[in-house]
C-alpha cells in the first residue's frame, strides 16, 4: 500500500498529482469571473469528461469554486485559499515570466557580438520537450566571427546551467 499524501505538508502532492490538474488550473489563473466546464476543457486542451474529473477533484481540495447551478455554472480559482494565493499563482506567473527572462538572457548575453538573432526549431514553433535544445542563428560580420564564438561558447556554458 502507498504512502499517504498529506495536503498540509505536501499540498502540490494533492493538487498536481493528476495530468490534467495543472491545464486545467492555468486556464482558471486569469479568468476572474470563471469559466464553463467546457471552456475550461477547450482552454486546457483537454476533453470535457476528462476535465470535469479534474474539477471535481480540484474543488474537493479547495482549489475551485463553483457559482450558479444546472447547467450555468461558472468554475473558478477559489482566490481565498492560501494554496491558489501563495503557491499556485506566483507558480504560474513564474511560469509566465520565464520566456521573457530566457530571451533577456540571450539578449545580454550576445549583446557587443552579434548584429541579429533569430530563433528557429522546436522553441520557436512552441514545440519544445524536455531534452529540446534552443537554436539560435546568429548573424555577424566576418571580422567578428571568432569573438562571437569565443562569447557564444562562453555564454552558453552558464546558460545551461
Amino acid at each position: 500500500m502507498g504512502k499517504r499524501i498529506n495536503i498540509i505538508e505536501h499540498p502540490l502532492d494533492c493538487i498536481l498529482s493528476h495530468p490534467s490538474s495543472v491545464p486545467v488550473l492555468r486556464a482558471l489563473k486569469d479568468s476572474k469571473e470563471g469559466m464553463s466546464g467546457r471552456a475550461v476543457a477547450r482552454e486546457a486542451g483537454i476533453n470535457h469528461q476528462t476535465c470535469a474529473l479534474a474539477i471535481i477533484r480540484l474543488e474537493a481540495l479547495g482549489v475551485l469554486r463553483r457559482r450558479g447551478s444546472g447547467k450555468t455554472q461558472l468554475i473558478s480559482l477559489n482566490t481565498a485559499n492560501f494554496i491558489v494565493r501563495d503557491l499556485l499563482l506566483p507558480l504560474f506567473r513564474g511560469e509566465q515570466e520565464l520566456a521573457a527572462r530566457i530571451r533577456e538572457d540571450i539578449r545580454n548575453g550576445i549583446t557587443g557580438c552579434a548584429q541579429c538573432a533569430t530563433l528557429f526549431g522546436s522553441v520557436a514553433r512552441r514545440e519544445a520537450a524536455p531534452g529540446s535544445d534552443v537554436d539560435l542563428l546568429l548573424l555577424t560580420s566576418p571580422k567578428a566571427k571568432a569573438g562571437l564564438t569565443a562569447s557564444v561558447d562562453e555564454f552558453s556554458r552558464d546558460f545551461i546551467l
